[in-house]
């Protein structure tokens, strides 16, 4: 069972790919982050969305290269925390 409340969340915006690297570089493996809190398929598709998909994008290939594993945790409808997990 994932206490989602022991998970740090990062912060979104322009530093947001380079404060996931920082997470992934420092933190030992098992360790996991929050890298988004919402419902990303529907933020993605709005304006202000370009942070956020340049840092699922870079998640996405973290977990394509097996360095991160990813999981949801939903707290209400539309309303999900996306966790990676450091796995390599």
């Amino acid at each position: 069972m994932i206490d989602i409340q022991q998970i740090p969340t990062l912060e979104y915006g322009d530093n947001a790919v380079k404060a996931f690297t920082l997470w992934y570089k420092q933190k030992p493996l098992g360790d996991s982050v929050v890298y988004f809190r919402g419902f990303l398929a529907e933020y993605l598709s709005t304006a202000k969305s370009e942070g956020i998909d340049k840092m699922q994008t870079h998640v996405l290939n973290m977990a394509e290269q097996e360095k991160v594993q990813l999981t949801q945790f939903r707290h209400a409808e539309k309303d999900y925390s996306y966790i990676a997990k450091r796995v390599r």
